[in-house]
């Protein structure tokens, strides 16, 4: 064996060669730790891609000197005039108390922004006449943040502070709200020269009373201690002063002469603006033009309230979006139940409270009407509806009138809670910066071929056509039949003691195909499967910027094939996704980072189920998938963008939008705040973004919003909200939507009822598809998942079932399916009649005899189907 020279280094050499690995592996580190660093800044700090999708407000328009039009004609009394004019409508204003009427040619009627006899009111007392004759209430908190309102006509018409201006087809009044802390235009030092130049003009008792108030002083003429007290006397000097040339200019020169620093007085500069359209007038309060002076802060404004309103005398209704729609009769006598008020598109969950003590149907729609015998009024809120709640109040409580309006909310407000040496207080925190939002309403005037809220219903929904949010649908046959199909769900396990969440598997993908054949021999053939849990751990999904289709379901292969499929049986297959709604689960989730806050103790907006004990929405009941984060709109853009990328190679025929439709939330982040009228902005942004990758799209509940463009809309409101003040529940969002977009309500297995044939003629009398909820296997295996609550979804159990109420309620509607509902008529308490434009009617008697009605009969408790085909 050769010997092999060993070199040996020395341990400088030995301690050089350790000392540059630890500069190498600190370097890596440092690399790495940049990288990150720059990630999470890239990600989350500096991502500003939100804001493209978020416009500006227009702002107030351009104004120019107020110069009245010729009117040869005049059709409505003076003091109004004439000031703008088109072929339909005529625009005139009262310059005295900024009241405003606007002139129908079509049909002679006028509608005014205030009843024009307030003062004659036999029920209103001053406060209430004072509102009657406001354009509108503002609400506001002081320095001390103490809250308040201010009406326009006390305020700011009665004094005297408020201008007209000339604007394109309109006219805009500028108001100055508030009262002046000037009382009296008596300085409290003038220069000898003007005091005795004024005091030679003064009568004989107003001299007496300047001889009172005021004293002289080596450098003029100062107001003495004693006069500073004698009010009266004051009084009657500032009067004359005034008449003598004395102005607020001057008097504040004379103040700051005299070192008296005076205190900027509470209050506030608001413009409204009216622009005469075709067949409407709009009316716009521009809030980036709101000056806000003395520490006030405006929270909340009341535009409009009385605009329309029906006097006591007057015969109709009004109608309110409660749901899918409900009538408020005029003086129905219900003063002592609460007034109508509802948030559109609900209540913002951050502003919301963690109890819920009732169950509501949503506002889908931002619109009401006033209808009176041969004339309505349809309003829309055209921009600002996300911040508006819509209310409706009968004749006979506070004032003499039937009124609908909305009213805006135009900063944040929070009450945070202190604790200490045993009390506790509540202190509100008040959003620094308002909501610089245009708030826009649109009074369109309806004729007598578009009278009551049918005819309501019908122009609306010609309108969507013409601005291309519906489209008129073909007449298709067979009614859509709905069914969800639950896939993945979360669920507890164990492994050597430690628990753990796994997939289980309710229904693969092979086996809704054999629940799709299945309902096809039962003679279901337009089927619409909407599958959940199909993907990034099942139901309650990780976020899905990132799409896996679930391998214990089948994987994408299978999921393909399901598509494939229920193509080939004539159906539609639409895959599940929920953006807003992100589980606490979620694995790829920053939830500090990403989800909205509050705005005053800066909380992340984290929400559950409700617990039917504390009734606080907060709970899991044992299921931590239960709880949910808000998803900050700021981000939304990166998810979904995220989603399209990564299902573009998915051949699905479409997608269902899990809460995109349905839920609208603002982000109260102090630093980066976004509110809620901007947060719809990058909502329909989103919901385009979907539309635009060529799939078809279905959403749940369906708000305005979100119709451009869908095909189906799930969980549509087919009841409303049992208010006292309701008089009848009508199919107002039905109306509308017939024709364009096919829907269906909740899951009739998922419903409790004593009374299945009722529900069905319900669906009969809203035109409306069923739908179901199944699962391969036995409903019983989620019931220790957060799923529990469907307990009776077993497909087995009910194909039965479901193709004898399709059938049934497919006789009825498939001779109506893709026209449009033209009428509904409440012909008894429990008799309806549903005219289509094909010719089609459909009389649905609810009572327990016979009805006769349209010179036939129709069975108790049953539909007859007549016209069209059907004759």
């Amino acid at each position: 064996m050769s010997e092999q020279t060993k070199i040996k280094h020395s341990p400088a050499v030995e301690g050089k060669k350790h000392h540059k690995v630890r500069w190498i592996v600190l370097a890596v580190l440092l690399v790495i730790v940049a990288a990150v660093a720059a990630w999470y800044l890239i990600r989350f700090e500096f991502n500003r891609d939100y804001q493209a999708y978020i416009e500006a407000p227009k702002g107030a328009a351009a104004q120019s000197e107020l110069a009245a039009l010729t009117d040869e004609n005049p059709n409505v009394a003076a003091p109004f005039q004439l000031f703008a004019e088109n072929d339909n409508l005529k625009l005139y204003a009262d310059l005295e108390t900024a009241n405003v009427a606007i002139y129908d040619k079509r049909s002679g009627e006028t509608v005014y922004s205030n009843p024009v006899d307030a003062d004659a009111d036999k029920v209103a007392n001053k406060t209430n006449k004072n509102y009657l004759k406001s354009q509108f209430l503002l609400d506001y908190y002081n320095a001390g943040l103490t809250s308040s309102t201010y009406d326009s006509y006390s305020m700011s018409v009665a004094l005297g502070n408020f201008r007209a201006a000339a604007i394109e087809d309109g006219i805009a009044f500028i108001y100055d709200v508030g009262v002046d802390s000037i009382q009296y235009l008596t300085p409290s030092y003038l220069p000898t020269e003007r005091y005795e130049g004024l005091y030679e003009q003064l009568s004989a008792q107003a001299k007496k009373a300047a001889d009172i108030v005021y004293e002289k002083r080596d450098d003029g003429y100062w107001i003495s201690a004693t006069g500073a007290s004698r009010t009266r006397e004051m009084a009657r000097v500032s009067k004359e002063f005034v008449a003598l040339g004395m102005t607020k200019a001057e008097y504040l020169e004379m103040e700051a002469l005299a070192g008296k620093e005076q205190a900027e007085t509470l209050g506030f500069t608001v413009t409204l603006e009216w622009h005469l359209g075709e067949d409407n007038v709009e009316a716009k309060l521009p809030v980036s033009a709101i000056e806000e002076r003395g520490g006030g802060k405006v929270y909340r404004i009341q535009l409009l309230p009385y605009m329309a309103a029906a006097g006591s005398d007057e015969n109709g209704y009004m109608v309110v979006p409660n749901g899918s729609g409900s009538l408020i009769r005029f003086n129905n006598g219900k003063n002592s139940a609460a007034v109508y008020s509802q948030y559109v598109y609900d209540m913002d969950l951050i502003d919301g409270d963690y109890t819920q003590t009732q169950t509501i149907q949503s506002v889908r729609l931002p619109l009401w009407g006033v209808c009176r015998e041969n004339t309505s009024v349809l309003a829309t809120i055209e921009n600002g509806a996300s911040l508006a709640a819509i209310s409706a109040d009968v004749a006979g409580r506070n004032n003499s009138y039937n009124n609908a309006f909305a009213m805006f909310t135009l900063r944040g407000s929070e009450l945070l809670s202190l604790f200490g040496a045993g009390e506790t207080a509540e202190m509100p925190i008040v959003e620094d910066n308002y909501y610089g939002e245009d708030l826009v309403i649109r009074y369109t005037f309806l004729t007598a071929e578009n009278k009551g809220y049918s005819g309501l219903a019908n122009y609306y929904r010609a309108r969507l056509i013409a601005e291309n949010v519906l489209s008129p649908l073909e007449e298709t046959g067979d009614i859509p039949f709905y069914y969800d199909v639950i896939g993945g769900v979360k669920e507890t396990t164990h492994f050597m003691g430690i628990q753990y969440l796994h997939v289980r598997a309710m229904t693969t993908f092979d086996e809704a195909v054999e629940i799709a054949q299945s309902l096809n021999k039962a003679g279901i053939k337009h089927q619409v499967m909407n599958f959940q849990g199909w993907m990034n751990g099942g139901y309650y999904h990780d976020v899905a910027n990132n799409v896996s289709a679930l391998r214990q379901l089948g994987g994408k292969e299978r999921l393909e094939n399901l598509n494939s499929a229920i193509a080939r049986l004539g159906g539609e297959l639409y895959a599940d996704v929920a953006f807003q709604k992100v589980t606490q689960i979620s694995k790829h989730y920053m939830e500090n980072q990403e989800t909205s806050r509050y705005y005053g103790a800066g909380y992340i907006a984290q929400f559950g189920v409700t617990n039917p004990a504390s009734l606080r929405r907060t709970s899991a009941l044992g299921y931590s998938e239960n709880i949910y984060n808000l998803l900050s709109p700021k981000f939304l853009p990166y998810y979904v963008s995220g989603f399209l990328n990564s299902t573009k190679d998915y051949s699905l025929n479409g997608y269902s939008l899990r809460d995109l439709g349905c839920e609208l939330h603002a982000d109260k982040r102090r630093t980066e705040l976004i509110n809620r009228e901007q947060a719809l902005m990058i909502v329909e942004s989103q919901l385009q973004a979907i539309a635009d990758s060529g799939k078809n799209v279905m959403v749940s509940g369906g708000n305005l919003y979100a119709l451009n463009g869908v095909k189906h809309v799930i969980d549509a409101p087919m009841t409303a909200t049992e208010y006292v003040i309701v008089d009848e529940t009508i199919p107002l969002y039905e109306m509308i939507l017939h024709g364009c977009v096919d829907y269906t309500g909740q899951a009739l297995n998922t419903i409790v009822s004593d009374d299945w044939q009722a529900k069905l003629l319900k669906m009969v009398e809203y035109g409306a598809s069923p739908r179901y909820t199944f699962t391969a296997q036995q409903a019983s295996d989620m019931k220790y998942t957060a799923l529990n609550r469907l307990y009776a979804t077993t497909v087995a159990n009910w194909t039965d079932t479901a193709a004898e109420q399709y059938a049934y309620l497919n006789a009825a509607l498939a001779s109506v399916s893709g026209a449009q509902m033209v009428k509904h008529t409440i012909l008894s308490d429990t008799l309806r009649s549903v005219e289509y434009d094909n010719g089609v009617t459909i009389y649905i008697n609810y009572g327990s005899q016979d009805a006769q009605a349209g010179g036939s009969t129709v069975p108790a408790k049953a539909y007859l189907v007549t016209g069209g085909a059907n004759e």
